[in-house]
């Protein structure tokens, strides 16, 4: 397009820097990125965060690093979706000491690290399941992150793959660590109860939403409601 005399904009740089990451072609994307930087424009965001994703999904996280920390100094307000690829990688090769220290690197650049992480473990809990991401959350908690929001996460994806103990355990536990459970927590602890026969538990659960002025979910009512009166019909 150059060569024959085109302007080759910023937008149609990004475009091009998308389509060769997506194909794996990462270094013709930074290729683009010299030129784009040569030709007098600026990377936008949204560049950078498709480069560091690729070079994540090509193991080359030092790499990625760095580039998220020229991010910082260029003044492009890094964000979540700039950080999601290397917490990924840095959480899949149990590189914990490096995810540390990026979350400290996060909360002194003014990110919302707890809000942040619940993102994060919903990412992760779908890409390699609950069980691989509570090891990650174990090596978190003793540091203090922890979420009402987060617990929710592991709880109801634990109950999807049929680990409702282990569900429960994590309610039980977050109410040890005075995390106050919303309603979500106990509707999700409804159908983990109800599961194990444990009706009136669940009764419980239920009433503690009512006394938050709250609504039990279709699938929480349903389900204690189907338990509580067998003569029930659909």
């Amino acid at each position: 397009m150059k060569g024959k005399g085109c302007l080759v904009d910023r937008v149609i740089y990004g475009a091009l820097v998308e389509a060769f990451v997506a194909e794996g072609k990462v270094e013709l994307a930074f290729d683009l990125l010299k030129d784009l930087v040569s030709s007098g424009y600026r990377a936008d965001l949204g560049i950078y965060i498709c480069l560091i994703e690729g070079l994540c999904n090509l193991n080359r996280v030092q790499k990625a690093y760095k580039l998220f920390q020229l991010t910082v100094r260029e003044g492009l307000e890094p964000d979540f979706l700039t950080v999601k690829p290397l917490l990924v990688a840095y959480a899949e090769a149990n590189r914990m000491e490096e995810f540390c220290k990026l979350l400290e690197q996060m909360q002194k650049l003014g990110f919302p690290v707890i809000a942040d992480l619940s993102k994060f473990f919903s990412v992760l809990v779908e890409k390699k399941g609950p069980i691989m991401a509570l090891e990650t959350f174990g090596q978190l908690k003793e540091k203090g992150h922890v979420s009402v929001e987060i617990y929710n996460i592991f709880m109801d994806s634990l109950h999807k793959i049929g680990e409702v103990k282990k569900a429960l355990s994590l309610f039980d536990e977050m109410k040890g660590l005075s995390l106050k459970p919303d309603s979500f927590t106990y509707c999700t602890a409804i159908l983990c109860l109800v599961d194990l026969g444990e009706i009136k538990e669940a009764c419980a659960c239920h009433n503690r939403i009512i006394e938050m002025s709250c609504i039990p979910s279709v699938a929480a009512y349903s389900s204690l409601t189907k338990r509580a009166l067998p003569n029930w019909r659909d």
